[in-house]
């Protein structure tokens, strides 16, 4: 049975979706969703990319991860790597160019997803996120 969860984003405005569960169940929900085709697993650790919604013109960023647990190094590792695709996504949807001196953007938005994203992971699979809910991350930029 998959997960799904969006998580808001009120900088630039580009909302991140979070989809845990098979292939061919990530396949299916963006063919109903987004309408892209539905074609042959290449990616088997996880995937993300940004698309325009067409009905709202707005774009979203999306993560699909095969399986998830707080206790794998090798998951939490594939999290922050499609975090770290999809904060560089959305900082060039917006226009916002990362360089050596210009990393903040890309740290502060980095670190809201990937905050953001385990939290609700670590809700989703019932384990307790009692030490991450007492901290407070704000993105600015």
């Amino acid at each position: 049975m998959s997960k799904t969860f969006l998580i808001a984003e009120k900088i630039y405005g580009i909302p991140l979706r979070v989809f845990i569960g098979s292939y061919q169940e990530y396949s299916d929900f963006c063919y109903r969703i987004y309408g892209l085709p539905q074609e042959p697993q290449i990616n088997f650790g996880g995937e993300s990319f940004i698309v325009t919604l067409k009905n709202k013109g707005k774009a979203e960023v999306f993560i699909w991860l095969p399986s998830f647990s707080v206790d794998s190094a090798n998951d939490l590792a594939v999290l922050s790597h499609e975090c770290a695709h999809i904060t560089l996504k959305v900082l060039f949807q917006v226009g916002i160019t990362v360089s050596k001196d210009n990393e903040e953007p890309f740290c502060y938005l980095m670190e809201y997803f990937f905050h953001s994203a385990l939290t609700r992971l670590m809700k989703k699979t019932g384990e307790n996120p009692r030490s991450l809910q007492d901290s407070q991350i704000i993105c600015s930029s």
